[in-house]
């Protein structure tokens, strides 16, 4: 995940590249250097939330037209309208790519039925977390969690009995995961849960014996389960 520095360190690249294309523009009169401020949008496109591609692409067009005023003064060639046009429509397209792929690489490394991360995901950013506390000096706590009975829900009350379980479990790791944790679902009724700097059980997090209650009643009512298809 970017950090909030690096995301300055590009804001503050895109103004500048928007600063040297403007001053080139200005002073060399009627040679076509227009097209270098492709740079800074599709830059902004790429690394930036999907609004700046857009939003750059206009504030080339307005820099374009202050670095050649004859264009406010003069009616339009068709080279000038299309140059303008080509400008935001860059950005838009950019943009949309870029969002595109951040989309595919989120789904890349989430599972489809938790929306935890898979096990690829996981990995990441485990390795991740391992740097981080080894640069801290601090601890790494990892949890494996399985889900008991899973093949007798599977076998009585249908697959989709089964998939709702894992689903339910994967929501309730999600809404207690402390700051800084990260969960996976490892296996077909397997979790695994990372949390960094922590030596002992959060009060956000269940202990085993909270599970119990749900367990139980699941078990212990086979004939609501069978009438509605799915746990509660």
């Amino acid at each position: 995940m970017r950090t909030r520095r690096s995301n300055l360190l590009i804001v503050g690249g895109v103004v500048l590249l928007l600063a040297a294309v403007f001053a080139i523009d200005l002073n060399t009169g009627g040679v076509p250097f227009q097209h270098l401020y492709y740079l800074p949008i599709i830059l902004a496109g790429v690394e930036l939330p999907w609004f700046a591609g857009p939003g750059v692409g206009v504030v080339a067009v307005i820099l374009y037209h202050v670095a050649n005023p004859s264009l406010l003064s003069s009616r339009y060639r068709e080279s000038d309208i299309v140059q303008i046009v080509l400008f935001v429509v860059i950005g838009v397209i950019t943009a949309q790519l870029a969002e595109d792929r951040r989309r595919l690489q989120r789904l890349s490394i989430t599972d489809d039925l938790t929306g935890l991360l898979n096990l690829r995901g996981f990995e990441d950013r485990l390795g991740n977390a391992v740097g981080v506390a080894r640069e801290r000096n601090e601890p790494i706590a990892v949890l494996v969690l399985d889900v008991d009975r899973l093949k007798s829900i599977n076998d009585t009350h249908g697959h989709r009995a089964g998939a709702d379980s894992v689903r339910t479990v994967g929501k309730v790791i999600a809404d207690v995961l402390p700051a800084g944790g990260f969960a996976c679902r490892f296996g077909g009724d397997e979790f695994v849960i990372a949390c960094l700097g922590m030596t002992t059980t959060p009060r956000s997090m269940p202990r085993r014996s909270s599970g119990a209650p749900f367990t139980q009643r699941r078990r212990d009512s086979p004939g609501r389960h069978s009438r509605r298809g799915h746990c509660p």
